[in-house]
């Protein structure tokens, strides 16, 4: 917002891309090899903070900063503590440390028995893979995944836990992937749900349809007699 005004002839002060360009935690990075220095690293992209954040938590807890803040703002503290479990602390004032759980919220999303939730644990941190978790204030709410490869999106995994249904996860989910799908290069984005009919809910189906999908068309689905 800032950056519109400023184009309009209003002096800003200061302005979003000078901001930018002094690099207030670049200084972490330039720094690291001093002997006051630190195992710092750049996360430049969703992708990288998959893949690479999820790599480094094998040597134990790391704090993840956003380019830049104050008072605690947009500063972390995150811990693995099972396969697919995080404690998460947020620098801020008055913060708690929550546990954050990808693989309970699909499961619980998808009415799945407990012995399901390693399937949905396998794909965090996996190359290509993007996960994703809605909260309701402190609480998790939802989740998703985004898949990418070759130009080609994938959202899938789209799940809320029956109490926060009806309350907008799934659409700032969607919204979410959508961006970043289009920030790593994509050209196409594909999902799926179930087939709209007059008998059965349809929020899905309309909240994938308000995002911006067409149906291109239904599949056949089989289970065991």
């Amino acid at each position: 917002m800032l950056a519109a005004v400023a184009s309009q002839g209003v002096l800003v002060s200061a302005h979003p891309d000078t901001i930018l360009r002094l690099g207030t935690k670049d200084v972490l990075l330039a720094t690291r090899e001093l002997t006051f220095g630190s195992d710092s690293h750049s996360v430049v992209d969703i992708a990288a903070l998959t893949s690479r954040v999820h790599e480094r938590l094998d040597a134990g807890p790391r704090v993840l900063k956003q380019h830049r803040g104050h008072s605690g703002i947009g500063v972390w503290r995150i811990e693995r503590t099972g396969a697919d479990r995080y404690k998460l602390r947020h620098a801020q004032r008055g913060a708690v440390e929550e546990e954050v759980d990808f693989a309970t919220v699909v499961a619980g999303g998808f009415g799945m028995p407990d012995w399901a939730k390693p399937l949905a644990a396998n794909v965090v941190g996996r190359p290509g893979w993007s996960c994703y978790v809605a909260y309701d204030a402190d609480a998790p709410a939802g989740a998703g995944t985004l898949y990418v490869h070759e130009g080609v999106g994938w959202l899938g995994l789209g799940a809320t836990l029956p109490q926060f249904r009806g309350r907008g996860a799934q659409s700032a989910l969607l919204a979410a992937r959508i961006e970043d799908a289009r920030r790593q290069g994509c050209r196409e984005i594909t999902t799926e749900t179930g087939e709209l009919e007059d008998d059965r809910p349809s929020n899905s189906y309309r909240n994938i349809v308000r995002a911006g999908f067409r149906e291109a068309g239904a599949r056949a689905n089989f289970r065991a007699a």
